[in-house]
């Protein structure tokens, strides 16, 4: 079972890279998907933002998956809104709730099944999750319940509601968007890090957009590598500050790619690996930074988890060195 580690994180950036990341699924079926969020919702919750999203990302899909005709809609809402409004509350509570128009199901039914099905809807191949896991466990672990209501034929409605502990408010990062480089760029005095040159390492190709989409809203670019060789002939053409690398991939994968730009390039051009994984077995973290990886993210990827570990990059000596590279 996934152990919980609660973080910042900006809820309404989440929220988007869900709906981004599902829409698509129904837009194939010729359904419609329908988000809406109440006014109000705090700007940032403390949670573990994977395990969040594993659960919505799940409760989602299967309501695309069951659902012909009609659509699925998706609602955040404040169950205490006069509190967030008086003053910052001690906690928040919101509500999850989806809707659809499928044939009816049950919480019961929902919580027996796997993780692994409703999450490998979002690829083009199933996702390597290890052995799979009722929702009912994760649920658990973020503290919450499943409640459902359902009309044969009709359609169902499921919705789980989840306090979370009071943050402190954190200012938006300062940024200045380059239209001419969609990087960026420092402002002016501001101790803002310096551009990143990235370089994606992903072979399926909507999880290249995905990848993509998180890093044009937060303003950068990447060049693509489709496996770990074309990874080692783009580092010796050129110096990246960052790659993220898929660990599984045709050819060469991403941990013997790994292991070959900490054995063959020399130090000044060792780029910040971040492994992308659709692993969730115990030990796979511990697998690639065996190998040299610095991170690890897993997979579908939000936004909040992108961003936070691309602060973990040390910019500023990665781009001293790619100066005088």
């Amino acid at each position: 079972m996934k152990e919980f580690y609660p973080a910042e994180l900006s809820l309404s950036s989440f929220l988007e890279e869900i709906v981004d990341l599902c829409r698509p699924h129904a837009e194939r079926k010729g359904i419609t998907f329908t988000y809406h969020q109440t006014d109000r919702l705090p700007d940032r919750v403390l949670t573990d933002h994977r395990l969040l999203r594993d659960i919505l990302v799940h409760l989602l899909n299967h309501a695309i998956h069951i659902t012909k005709v009609g659509g699925v809609t998706f609602t955040v809402e404040v169950l205490q809104p006069d509190a967030l409004a008086e003053s910052a509350p001690a906690s928040s509570q919101l509500r999850f709730q989806v809707e659809d128009t499928g044939g009816g199901w049950t919480a019961e039914s929902l919580h027996l099944l796997p993780l692994q099905l409703a999450l490998s809807d979002c690829f083009s191949r199933p996702m390597e999750v290890g052995e799979p896991r009722p929702i009912h466990q994760l649920l658990l672990q973020i503290g919450s319940t499943l409640h459902s209501h359902s009309l044969p034929g009709v359609g169902s409605m499921v919705w789980m509601d989840i306090t979370f502990p009071a943050t402190r408010s954190l200012p938006p990062i300062p940024r200045s968007i380059d239209p001419n480089r969609s990087r960026i760029a420092p402002e002016e005095g501001s101790d803002q890090p310096p551009p990143l040159k990235i370089l994606l390492a992903e072979d399926i190709p909507v999880n290249q957009k995905l990848v993509l989409r998180i890093l044009k809203r937060l303003g950068y670019e990447a060049d693509l590598a489709t496996n770990g060789i074309e990874v080692l002939d783009a580092l010796g053409r050129q110096f990246y500050d960052v790659v993220f690398m898929d660990v599984q991939m045709p050819h060469m994968d991403g941990l013997e790619a790994t292991r070959r730009i900490r054995q063959d390039l020399p130090n000044d051009r060792h780029p910040w690996i971040i492994a992308l994984t659709a692993n969730a077995a115990i030990g796979d973290r511990e697998t690639c930074l065996a190998v040299g990886m610095n991170d690890y993210l897993s997979k579908p990827i939000d936004m909040a988890a992108l961003e936070q570990s691309l602060r973990q990059c040390p910019v500023a000596e990665r781009s001293q060195c790619r100066r005088s590279s």
